[in-house]
This record gives C-alpha cells, structure tokens and sequence, in this order.
C-alpha cells in the first residue's frame, strides 16, 4: 500500500503543475505521462482482425489480445451505459463497464474498421474511422495521457494520436486526422429499444471462460458532463446538469436554430430549420409545432416520406476536458443565456478532479500488475 500511495502523490504533484497548451507543434514524449506505470503500450486491447494477424503487431506478447465476441446483451442492467454506433443500419453496442477498464476497440461494421475508444478520466466515449490516406491503421492504447487525455499509437509508425480530437500530435503522422463517426452513450434499455437487433460486446474472458476484468468508475470521477459541439468554428458546451433540468431547450446561436434534448441519459442538439419541437410521450417522441413527430435519439422521422432532423455531430466528456482542448468555448448557462464561463458545481472542484485522477490511477496500477501476475493465456 505504501508504494501505492507514494504512486498517487507523485501523480498529484506532476498534475497540479501547469497543464501543458497545444501550440501547433508536436507534442514532446516528456510531456505525456504514464498511466498506471506502462508506457508504451501497458494496457491490454480487445482486437478484431478478420485475417486473425493485425498488420504490424509490434505489440510485446505478455500483453495479451482479447478478441472481442458479441451476444444479444441479456448479462446487462437495464441502466449500465453503452457506447452505440450504427453503419449501414448494423448496430452494435459497447458497455462501459468493460470500456472503463480496456479503453480501446478495434472492431468493424459492415465493412468500415473503426476504433471505440472511452478514457475513464475525462469521460470521453469517442468512435473514429482507422483508415488514413486509404490505409486501415491499428491504434493501440499507449498506457500514456496528454492533458488527463487518453493517448493511442498506430501500428506503422508509432506516431502518437489524442483522443478527444482523433488526430496525431507526435511522430510521422502528426498533424493527421481520424474520420470521427457518429456515436451514442446511453443506458441499455434505451439503445436496445432503439435497436432491438443490436449486437453487444460481451465481456472479455480467458481460456477457461473466466471473466477478466470490468468495473465502473462513475462514483469516484467528477460529476459535471458537457456536450460539445463546433458550430462555424466556434465552440459550444451544454452541462448536461442544466439540460437534464429544462429537458428540452429551442435556441439560436451561431446562425443555427438548434433543438437540444436530455433523453435516455443523453444530450442530442438536432438542426431544427426553425420549427419548434416539443416532447410527447415521455422523452422518446419529439413534436414539431407543425404535426410531425421526431425520435428524440435518432431525429428520425415517424412519416418514411418527412426528412428526419439534422442531427450536430458533438462529444460527452467532463467538462475540464472541454475547457483544456477548447479555451474559447461558451457554455449553456440555462434559460437561454450563454456565457464563456460555467456554471459552478460544488460537486467538481480542481481538488476533486487531481484525487480523482489519482485514484484512478493508483486503481488502474493495481489491476494491471495483478493482471499481469496471472497465468498468461
């Protein structure tokens, strides 16, 4: 336990010194810091690779791969979290009680190899495309973190990638961009009623169908979650405590007429082209004030021959994350009004989030040399 604490201090210390800005020049390997005492490539990475052999696995072999399976979903609680991606309508789910631990899946939907990522810091469940210049890249989790964010590697060059951006920010690569792909967070219930034919991620297990590892980190990280989205190149972040509270906001801002809606422990912000929306039936069904009816998940129409609203693409994550990557972003202060500074929450301090990185970490540390005592399979 000593060693332990002594882990959580020195993270403390290197934290609370000025965090590090992105300045448009590539990110110097002694900044990124080293989560749970692995760099490079510490963390185990659930993998699915269709040839069975990922092109240019460099990885080190006591680090095992975990072949993601799927199942129909029945082992979850109706209010565990998932992150939700469809492509070419296949749906498939990715629980965060397993996302907490692995932080990165490879996978792929109809024919598109994507990379779901969530890093349990800063609460940012984000999914990308892994093709770059027409080549499918592998992206690993590198065990480091820039700015509390989770940092990846790619197979070819090793070039560091960000997560809550998607793009390089050291090595060959840098300055690249991954293609982000529209995704969900939201409780079990809500996705598989959403898309009762969707697949889910089931949890890893050994040779001897022995469960690995999963756990949830929600009750020691900050509270405060932002949505953010980039409308004409200017940041915007709604708390999702205040959208949580009004439910249903109709606003312009930034030359678009926006509908913001709190449903299924989610925040969605669809272009509404000036018509007012509404809820019925509980949070499921958005109305306009012209007749029609909308999901207030998808945006989709109820009438096949109506367009379905224009959903804005945007992130979760805690909202100091938001702030770090977006200086300049204003934020939803409720009934209306915006400001460039949010609101105050007792419940985050600066304080809170450096023990709550902490523990994490010294949590993450423990697991993973526990993990790695085992019998290697």
């Amino acid at each position: 336990m000593g060693r332990i604490f002594l882990l959580v201090i020195l993270i403390l210390f290197v934290n609370l010194s000025p965090i590090p800005q992105f300045n448009g020049e590539p990110i110097p390997l002694n900044q990124m810091i080293c989560d749970g005492g692995f760099c490079l490539d510490g963390i185990d990475h659930i993998l699915n690779c269709s040839s069975g052999v990922c092109l240019g696995d460099s990885r080190p072999q006591n680090f095992p791969t975990i072949i993601p399976r799927f199942d129909d979903g029945a082992w979850l609680n109706p209010e565990d979290r998932v992150i939700g991606v469809v492509i070419d309508n296949i749906a498939k789910a990715y629980p965060l009680r397993i996302m907490n631990y692995y932080e990165t899946v490879l996978d792929e939907i109809s024919r598109t190899p994507i990379l779901v990522s969530y890093c349990p810091v800063c609460g940012s469940g984000i999914v990308y495309s892994r093709i770059i210049d027409y080549q499918e890249i592998v992206l690993y989790n590198s065990g480091e973190l820039w700015r509390f964010n989770l940092v990846l590697y790619d197979n070819l060059t090793k070039s560091r990638w960000i997560q809550i951006a998607g793009k390089s920010i050291h090595g060959e690569l840098y300055g690249s961009q991954l293609e982000f792909i529209e995704s969900s967070q939201m409780m079990w219930e809500d996705w598989k009623a959403t898309y009762p034919d969707t697949e889910v991620m089931s949890r890893p297990v050994d040779v001897n169908n022995e469960l690995i590892f999963e756990f949830d980190l929600e009750v020691i990280l900050p509270k405060q979650q932002v949505y953010g989205v980039i409308l004409n190149n200017q940041s915007v972040a709604f708390p999702f405590s205040i959208i949580r509270n009004e439910r249903l906001v109709n606003i312009e801002i930034y030359d678009f007429q926006l509908t913001i809606v709190f449903s299924s422990m989610d925040i969605n912000v669809f272009d509404n082209k000036g018509v007012l929306l509404e809820f019925i039936d509980g949070d499921d069904v958005l109305k306009s004030n012209n007749g029609l009816f909308y999901s207030s998940n998808t945006g989709k129409s109820q009438d096949s021959s109506i367009s379905s609203l224009t959903k804005i693409e945007g992130k979760s994550m805690k909202r100091f994350a938001w702030e770090d990557f977006f200086p300049d972003s204003i934020f939803y202060m409720g009934e209306g009004k915006f400001d460039n500074e949010i609101p105050s929450d007792s419940d985050e301090s600066g304080v809170g989030l450096y023990w709550s990185f902490g523990l994490i970490t010294a949590l993450s540390f423990v697991y993973r040399r526990v993990k790695k005592s085992r019998k290697k399979f």
